[in-house]
């Protein structure tokens, strides 16, 4: 069975009392996991750091985006390239991506084409806003998000599909887990018609959109769920450490 995936995502931010804090709060907790597979996507800068800090530990180091370029002059972008030597994962399509930086899913597409062929895990986020919920519209927006922002690979060694909802990220209510379940499954059959029966093994879905101790056990224990990315929870690591805890509890 997989471990459950728990990637911290700290946007433009550090934790509270920093870092080292953070980790000197987090990693003595972090010993034989047996069910939980921890992860951190901080800022650019922190990367480096963080590569240092969390060696020999289990905790996974991802980027929160990339440029589909491999070099060049792209002023403020980093590149696949520059970031295999660190990291593991890479976030791609974000919500915050696409609708404050106006990211296509055709720029999406390219961006897990390249992560894949650098070896990085690629985090692919997808979800409808409040408008096309009300609409009836969440099924088909999630499958048009799939569908082109993977059509540049053919069969991913490894994929993470995070289902992240625009009305609940940052809200502090999360999605119900009738709904949750309900893209799950529209997720998982998309991925069964793209990439087959092999996609059971290679593909990941977790969730997104404030998450947090108190509703991580009606999220973690839904069908087909493996696991979860977390924002402003994440930066305390109380908080972080308790939904880790839940999720080691509850799955053993």
């Amino acid at each position: 069975m997989d471990k459950k995936l728990v990637i911290a995502n700290w946007k433009m931010n550090i934790p509270s009392k920093g870092i080292d804090h953070f980790l000197k709060s987090v990693i003595p907790e972090m010993t034989n996991l047996q069910y939980v597979q921890p992860g951190i996507c901080p800022p650019y800068l922190f990367i480096p750091q963080l590569f240092e800090l969390l060696d020999n530990s289990s905790i996974l180091l991802g980027a929160q985006n990339l440029h589909y370029e491999d070099n060049g002059a792209f002023t403020g972008e980093i590149s696949a390239q520059l970031l295999e030597t660190y990291c593991s994962l890479v976030i791609i399509g974000h919500s915050e991506r696409r609708h404050l930086f106006h990211e296509t899913d055709e720029e999406i597409s390219k961006k897990i084409q390249t992560a894949s062929h650098f070896n990085l895990t690629p985090i692919l986020c997808v979800g409808e806003n409040i408008t096309e919920r009300k609409n009836n519209l969440s099924s088909k927006i999630v499958t048009s998000q799939l569908i082109t922002g993977l059509s540049k690979i053919k069969k991913p060694n490894k994929l993470i599909i995070a289902y992240e909802p625009l009305w609940a990220i940052g809200s502090g209510n999360a999605a119900t887990p009738t709904d949750i379940e309900l893209m799950v499954k529209v997720i998982r059959q998309v991925m069964l018609e793209k990439f087959g029966v092999e996609s059971q093994n290679t593909v990941q879905i977790i969730y997104g959109g404030s998450v947090s101790e108190d509703n991580i056990t009606k999220i973690i224990t839904l069908p087909n769920m493996d696991g979860v990315l977390v924002g402003n929870a994440s930066l305390d690591p109380l908080q972080y450490n308790n939904i880790i805890k839940n999720i080691e509890t509850i799955t053993t």
